[in-house]
């Protein structure tokens, strides 16, 4: 059994789809990723003054909480339910989705861009040493 050789075009082929892959791959896990920080399918807001603190949360359907006490007590509230809608709604799941999937187009862009680079440069290699003969 001979092994064959990859034609030029064809990582062309490999490298560029590499590419689009890696693009892809980012523009899925990006938004995942951000959720760490914001994006969640509800408001969280909390106004204090002097002795009085009020934390509320509304959901995308409507549904309005609310918590009323001390402003300490008001943030270790929001804090706590916080806590217990990302659990619900599998936030930390997609982050961790997002952020392995965001190494994964780091590992396919620069794979992708190394063959194309690579190539380019056989490719240039190649029509010198034509040109040099000539």
């Amino acid at each position: 059994m001979t092994k064959e050789r990859m034609s030029p075009m064809r990582w062309l082929g490999v490298g560029s789809a590499a590419l689009v892959l890696g693009l892809v791959t980012l523009a899925v896990a990006v938004p995942l990723a951000a959720l760490d920080e914001d994006g969640w399918p509800w408001h969280a807001s909390i106004s204090e003054q002097a002795d009085q603190g009020r934390a509320e949360i509304a959901r995308e359907d409507g549904t309005i909480e609310a918590f009323t006490g001390t402003p300490a007590a008001a943030r270790s509230w929001l804090d706590d339910r916080q806590a217990v809608l990302k659990e619900q709604y599998g936030i930390p799941t997609k982050v961790a989705v997002g952020k392995a999937l965001t190494m994964t187009s780091y590992a396919l862009l620069l794979l992708g861009g190394g063959i194309l680079v690579w190539r380019l440069g056989a490719t240039l290699a190649a029509r010198r040493r034509l040109v040099s003969r000539a």
